[in-house]
């Protein structure tokens, strides 16, 4: 049996999810057996994650995953690189044939283009340069593909299976990368038109969903349910019913509990802050990425 690896946050599933998964076995067959190493809790950038991880479980079981494991907080946390390098190291670990991958380049000749000019010493001066002028390194490397006209590949999606592809060869893993092409929306994208009939990003769908919690929290009966329902109605058609139901439970825990993201933002700063405060430099000094500036 042919064994598929996916990394995912799935923030929430959504029916691009969907389409990836059915694509795999659409593919590859229909008896493919499909696993994910997704984020659990907290997400990649340090985000809390709309649905816990249990939910996130349960929805992906329901639209055809066959097996779910945890990318550790240590690593669902970190730039895109490690994030990235973890996540192919476990799937290869579980013994998966393939790591399929959404990228909004289609074309996988094309990014071991990118990975192999990202080897050499010109490509490196030059994104160098970039970065003591005081760009950033996303800018960078966007500034110094511009001069090989390789700009347009610095999108997310493509930046992260530049990485998954860079830990497989760099580490002779077993593992082969597959694309499936990111269509119609936007990794990050927070407007979607209104005749978009079927796709929109996860971060189109949490800010909507973010909204409503700002909205309503608090209203311990429910009895704002029918508008609830009304608001909800204009991200239904983006996920899958099973994804909607578990979405709709956990908006409805949270509005009558008082939980909101802001709140939940608060709270864990409160925690940071007192430890900054309680703690010598030498101490926080060893925390990971602490350095002397970020001090």
């Amino acid at each position: 049996m042919l064994k598929i690896g996916i990394v995912a946050e799935y923030n929430p599933f959504h029916n691009g999810h969907l389409y990836q998964i059915r694509k795999i076995r659409e593919i590859f067959g229909k008896d493919v057996f499909i696993a994910v190493v997704g984020s659990g809790d907290f997400v990649q950038r340090g985000e809390i994650s709309f649905l816990d991880k249990w939910e996130k479980t349960q929805v992906n079981l329901e639209c055809g995953v066959n097996l779910v494991a945890e990318l550790p907080l240590y690593y669902s946390i970190q730039n895109a690189e490690i994030f990235s390098k973890m996540a192919t190291r476990i799937l290869d670990y579980l013994g998966m044939d393939i790591q399929v991958f959404g990228a909004e380049e289609e074309n996988i000749e094309v990014l071991q283009k990118v990975l192999d000019l990202q080897k050499r010493q010109d490509y490196k001066d030059k994104l160098m340069g970039y970065m003591k002028k005081g760009n950033s390194y996303s800018t960078s490397q966007r500034l110094a593909l511009k001069e090989y006209e390789l700009d347009g590949i610095v999108k997310s999606n493509n930046i992260l299976a530049l990485e998954y592809m860079r830990e497989i060869e760099k580490s002779n893993l077993g593992i082969k990368p597959f694309i499936v092409k990111r269509e119609i929306s936007e990794y990050n994208e927070e407007k979607v038109e209104k005749e978009r009939e079927e796709f929109a990003s996860a971060s189109f769908l949490r800010n909507e969903l973010e909204k409503i919690l700002e909205e309503f929290c608090g209203d311990k009966n429910l009895k704002s349910k029918k508008l609830i329902l009304e608001k909800l109605e204009k991200i239904q058609k983006f996920v899958p019913e099973k994804s909607f139901e578990i979405i709709l439970e956990n908006l409805e825990f949270k509005i009558k509990n008082g939980i909101n993201f802001q709140k939940l933002k608060e709270e864990i700063f409160k925690i940071v802050k007192y430890k900054i405060l309680t703690e010598k430099k030498e101490k926080i000094m060893e925390i990971y990425d602490i350095n002397c500036e970020i001090y």
